[in-house]
Formats: C-alpha cells, structure tokens, sequence
C-alpha cells in the first residue's frame, strides 16, 4: 500500500491527476482503513473543481478519523466556496480545535467571518493567525482587508505595505492599498498603486474603476470617464464599467445619459440586481415613475434585502401620493441600513402626508443627528412644529433651514466651477475657506489635500493648523 501511495503522489506531481487517483483506488482495494488516502482523493477532486466529490472523500477520512484537523480545513473550504458559511465556520473552528497551532484553519475562519461582515472577529482570528505562522503573507493580506472594512484605513494601509515589501509585484494588494489611499485622502499615493496595479494586470475592471474614482472626486471628470473607456476596451461587456460610468453622469445631472449606461449594464447583465437598482433611480430622477418602480422591483426580485432598492421604490410612491406604501418599503429600508440620512429623512416625509407627526417628527430628527447639515429636515421640522402648535420651534429650524441653503448655494456654486476649471488653486482655496468659516473643518481639510495634490503649497500649511484643530476635537 505503502509503495501504490508513493507511486500515486509521484503521479499526481508529474501532472497526471488521474493516473494518481486510479492508484489511490488501487490501494483501498487493499484498505478501506486509510484518512490520508481519502485525504489525497479529496484534494484530486478539489483541483478538479469537482467539490460534490472532494466533500464525499474528505468526509471518508473524518470519519476514519474524527480528530483529523486537515480533513475538517478542507471541508470547511468547500463550503466556503459554496457560501454556506455557517457549515465552513464549524469545520474550520474543529480544525482549529484539533490542532490549535494551524495557522490555514485561522486564517480561513477569519475570512468567514470577514465575508460575514464581522470585522473585529475576522481582525482577531487572522492576528492569532500571523502570530502562528508570520512569514505566511495571506495572513498579513487579509487582517489588511479587515482593517479596511472596519474603517481603520491606516492600519489597512500599515499592512499591505508589509507584504508589498516582500513581493512588489502582487496587483490586488497595490489597488487594495491604493483605495486604503484614497480613504486616507492621500490622492498622488492612491493614484500611484492603483495605477501599479493596472500594469501588473489590466484586465480587471474594478482596478479601473477605483482609478475613475479617485480622479472624478478630485472633480477630474475627463479623465475619470476616459479610464473606463479603457476598460471597456479589455471587456465591453462589463457591468461595473457602465454602472460606473452611469454614475459620474448621474453625479453631472445628465440623467439621459446616466440612464443608457444602466442600460447596457442590464442588456449585459440582466441578472445583476445593482443594474436594475441603478436604471430604476435614473427613471426616478427623470419622472419616469412607473418604468422605476419597474425596474426597482426587478432590483428587489434579484435581491429583496437591499436598503437602496427598498429605499427608492418607497420615494417612488411617495412620489405617486401613496403614503402608505411607501412607509412599508421605507421602514424595511431603515431595518437594512440604520444610517442612511435619506432614508429617515423620507420616512419622515411619509408621515407627515399621513399626519403622524409625532412619528413625523422622530424620524426627521434622526436625520438631523445623523447629518446636521440636512436642510430638508430642517425645513421639514419646521412645518412640523407649526402643526402641532409650537411656533418658537418652527422659527429656529426654518432659521436654520435658511441658513444652509445660503451655505450650499454659495459651496455648489464654487463645486460647478471647479468641475468647469478643475486646475483653478484659488477656487479650491475659496471653497476650503467656506468649510472653515461654517465649522466644517474635515471638508475644509478634504479640500485642502485636493489643492496640496494640484501643486499648491499653501495647502500642506493650512493642513497642519487644521490638524491640531481636528486632535484637540478628539481628546
């Protein structure tokens, strides 16, 4: 047996996978008896993609042998690809169980649990995981992931430069640490990696798009739509291109075009949901109230448990004077996504067309906490107050309510020059200035590194007084 198994490996080495499992057979006929043999059938049938197979054989040697932590890594693995992840989190925690220095089994658990959207669970089980083995860079790869996903970029960022110092070359990691970039606001050095990651590989289209971007949020909108022209040019085809393209002209206000870029996304991809959510708020915005609410509900058949399509399709009937409706759908949307300003601000509206206005008043308040900036909700507060009789109320955010829309009419005004003449420092200055002078001291500084990538060198000054503003507002 012993000698059939050394022949079986040495086949599968030489690049004969089925000569190998012919002798891995061969050698059962002798044992049944044998968890690594099964083991070694298994990992054939994973290479061959043929999971329904692998998962047989893998039982087989669990079963032979109940404590065999590889075994247990190796059907975890299986399920993880076929997304059930509660399955995969069991057998990847009794691999852990049975063998508590291996390191796959911890890294494997927290990419579950990062694919789960449990991010400080999957941060502590890949620390335990580059702790057992250190020199493993998917370790270090994914607590990167990690960090990012709970909103400590600059942590991600620490880590992805870890393992870009032991292999330069790998394209994911540079576009990973180039978005770590870009939330850090540090544009020349987002540009740079995701830039590197395009010559190591120009054929993946979110590389493309994390470029296009970063430019249109420097209000460089030529060259952001020419880089998903690029794209297009590897795969005309792809969906994320086209959404992507459909935003930046939806973000222009130029809805018809906006419009047949979600086209094409759903003509290419008719079962993507996000092309169908995309097209259904197009139609919204050019009060094509029918053909949105049609297309959203496509959105919403594909996948009922997102927020924006809930979201819309509520403002879609809000929009048609059917209140009611819309509070159903609103109230899901608010379930899915608790911080979306908008969301509140629009069930606020709902039952205020229903006169609830207690509940009315509730919900248009959590807008406001959510954003203090809301203008809406002001305004809308204020009419509120002035029907449940409270006047004094009804002044102060009608007050307030004027108050920003001078500020945004004077901010937006500057943002459509700049858009016209994006080179322009003075206007960047001006537009900083504003933030600064209302108290919005993280747009202002925003700004200020746009100015300070565009080559003014008064920015990197006035970043460093707004930095110690911003530390005294932590402490």
């Amino acid at each position: 047996m012993d000698a059939i198994n050394s022949l079986a490996e040495a086949t599968h080495r030489s690049g004969d996978p089925m000569g190998a499992l012919r002798l891995y057979y061969r050698s059962l006929e002798f044992d049944q008896i044998q968890p690594e043999t099964w083991l070694s059938i298994g990992n054939i049938h994973y290479y061959k993609k043929d999971n329904p197979q692998a998962l047989e054989a893998y039982k087989k040697a669990k079963d032979l042998k109940p404590d065999y932590a590889r075994t247990y890594n190796n059907i975890g693995t299986i399920y993880k690809e076929d997304g059930n992840y509660t399955e995969a989190l069991s057998n990847f925690k009794l691999a852990f169980k049975y063998d508590p220095g291996y390191a796959l089994a911890c890294r494997n658990i927290g990419d579950v649990y990062l694919k789960n959207g449990n991010n400080l669970a999957a941060i502590d089980w890949l620390h335990k995981a580059t702790g057992l083995d250190p020199d493993n860079l998917y370790g270090w790869y994914w607590l990167g992931r990690a960090y990012y996903r709970s909103g400590q970029v600059k942590e991600s960022a620490s880590h992805f430069l870890r393992v870009l110092s032991r292999k330069p070359d790998l394209h994911q990691v540079h576009h990973d640490l180039g978005r770590a970039y870009f939330g850090l606001r540090e544009y020349s050095k987002a540009i740079e990696h995701v830039k590197q990651a395009l010559i190591r590989n120009p054929s993946i289209p979110q590389y493309y798009v994390t470029l296009s971007q970063i430019y249109n949020s420097l209000h460089q909108e030529t060259k952001s739509l020419a880089v998903l022209d690029t794209a297009l040019t590897w795969n005309r085809s792809e969906p994320v291109v086209w959404i992507a393209k459909g935003d930046i002209h939806k973000q222009s206000d130029r809805m018809q075009e906006a419009l047949r870029c979600y086209n094409m996304a759903v003509s290419f991809r008719p079962d993507y949901w996000r092309g169908h959510y995309k097209k259904g708020v197009a139609l919204y915005y050019l009060s094509q109230l029918e053909e949105s609410k049609n297309s959203l509900e496509e959105a919403l058949e594909l996948k009922n448990e997102d927020a924006g399509s809930n979201h819309f399709i509520g403002m879609v009937y809000l929009a048609q004077n059917e209140p009611g409706t819309a509070y159903d759908y609103l109230i899901k949307a608010s379930v899915l996504d608790s911080v979306n300003v908008d969301i509140w601000f629009h069930l606020g509206q709902a039952c205020m067309r229903l006169e609830n206005w207690s509940d009315s008043e509730k919900y248009l308040q959590r807008s406001t906490q959510l954003d203090e900036r809301n203008k809406e909700a002001f305004y809308s507060l204020g009419q509120v107050y002035q029907k449940i009789n409270e006047p004094d109320k009804s002044r102060r955010y009608l007050a307030s309510f004027k108050k920003l829309s001078d500020f945004e009419q004077e901010r937006d005004a500057l943002l459509t020059e700049i858009r016209v003449r994006p080179g322009e420092l003075h206007l960047y200055r001006k537009l900083a200035i504003l933030y600064g002078d209302h108290g919005y001291v993280v747009d202002a500084a925003e700004v200020w590194k746009k100015s300070a990538y565009l080559g003014d060198e008064e920015a990197i000054e006035e970043l460093t007084k707004l930095k110690s503003i911003l530390e005294q507002d932590q402490k």
